[in-house]
């Protein structure tokens, strides 16, 4: 078996063309997602925030010895977060749904079995 015969076989065997299709309809689809929390969602939720970091030093609450945590970016984030997962869940709901591939089933030749200690008609099992 040449190289060029492994390496298809590795193709099919993990369906590795499929899983690239996936990967670039995911990446599509995280930008479309992307652009429409950061132009849809965030224009109301910035001026919060930023009123917000108005009030807190910049955002920035200081814990303990000179720690400080930007609130305002991770109030972002998490908004970014549920978002997204809002618009997956609502694309999964709509019908987008991953299909697994039926396994191959082998078929067998049931008179070529080798016989067990039951004959047909007996009615044992």
């Amino acid at each position: 078996m040449g190289m060029f015969d492994e390496l298809t076989e590795f193709f099919e065997k993990f369906d590795i063309l499929g899983l690239a299709v996936g990967l670039m309809i995911g990446a599509s689809l995280k930008d479309v997602a992307n652009n429409l929390i950061e132009e849809g969602v965030m224009p109301f939720i910035k001026p919060l925030l930023k009123k917000m970091s108005e009030k807190t030093n910049g955002g920035k609450l200081t814990v303990g010895r000179g720690v400080s945590v930007n609130l305002a970016k991770i109030i972002e984030s998490s908004i970014k977060f549920s978002a997204l997962s809002l618009i997956i869940l609502l694309l999964i709901k709509l019908g987008v749904k991953v299909k697994k591939r039926p396994k191959r089933v082998r078929i067998m030749n049931w008179n070529k079995m080798p016989k067990s200690g039951c004959s047909k008609g007996s009615g044992k099992r």
